[in-house]
């Protein structure tokens, strides 16, 4: 397949989304650490546990066929060339607002990048959340990484939120070190909604700059 000349992928590209199922798990499992590895290299809080494979499988097995996400892999000519994760979550009693969309992971491999493949994500994630009723997605996006803003901007999402970070430097001048393990009590042990970061429950730790980003979606009407 010559990219450089078919970069928008004509009929003659073999392109297909599928649902990851057990026997992916190595193939998601490879595609989410190099999305993580690309935002580690904006701001190393970014940066995975030592256990995270172990985490991301259970978790993996919990949610894969869940009603309430959607873990989709696109591949080209038989390549795994980028994933989709999205997760339904409900937030706290106390806000009317409650239930929403999490676009987790939207990652498209380099090899790819250029040809069209992230917008036909975003189309499948829109897809998906409005056959769950819903009007409206968010995420998480780091400051730093202004092609993703980018993105997200020419697909119709807007900030509505930011998450401010401060270094806290204790009365004997030591910091704690960023390898430090942290026991965060039963949220170590919590199931549900673990893979995004703003929920508290796999990356314990909020990340420099963040901002949610919001996309309202419109429904197309024949």
């Amino acid at each position: 397949m010559n990219l450089q000349q078919d970069r928008r992928f004509s009929f003659q590209v073999q392109r297909y989304f599928a649902p990851a199922h057990l026997e992916d798990f190595e193939v998601v499992m490879t595609l989410f650490g190099a999305l993580h590895g690309y935002n580690t290299s904006f701001n190393e809080k970014f940066a995975l546990a030592s256990n995270w494979r172990e985490v991301f499988y259970n978790h993996f097995m919990r949610t894969a066929h869940s009603d309430s996400s959607l873990w989709l892999i696109a591949w080209i000519e038989e390549q795994p060339a980028g994933l989709l994760i999205l997760e339904e979550h409900c937030d706290s009693p106390l806000f009317q607002h409650r239930r929403q969309v999490e676009l987790v992971a939207l990652y498209v491999d380099a090899t790819f990048r250029g040809t069209g493949l992230a917008q036909h994500l975003m189309r499948e994630a829109q897809t998906w959340a409005q056959s769950h009723g819903e009007t409206s997605m968010q995420l998480y996006v780091t400051t730093q990484n202004e092609r993703a803003r980018a993105f997200y901007r020419r697909c119709g999402w807007y900030p509505v939120q930011e998450i401010w970070h401060v270094d806290v430097t204790s009365e004997q001048g030591t910091q704690k070190s960023n390898t430090d393990v942290v026991s965060c009590g039963d949220d170590d042990k919590r199931e549900g909604d673990l893979l995004e970061p703003g929920h508290h429950h796999i990356a314990l730790k909020n990340t420099t700059g963040e901002n949610l980003i919001q996309a309202k979606i419109v429904k197309s009407h024949p």
